[in-house]
């Protein structure tokens, strides 16, 4: 299944690779496609993965979850 996430404050390459690592380190997530442009990261997941467990992921960063 596919989720996009828009994060907030996601402005360079270092900024995506970041995120990018902390959202693979979800349990369900099998891969995370970002897109810095639409400040957004596409996970391909085995389940939906609730707002809660995003935002925690991004615990410690300047990057947030956009609602």
């Amino acid at each position: 299944m596919k989720q996009e996430v828009f994060i907030e404050n996601m402005a360079c390459n270092g900024c995506a690779a970041t995120v990018k690592e902390r959202l693979e380190g979800i349990p369900s997530v099998d891969r995370v496609l970002i897109d810095l442009e639409e400040q957004k990261a596409v996970l391909e997941t085995t389940e939906k993965i609730h707002d809660d467990v995003l935002k925690q992921s991004l615990e410690g960063t300047n990057y947030k979850v956009k609602h």
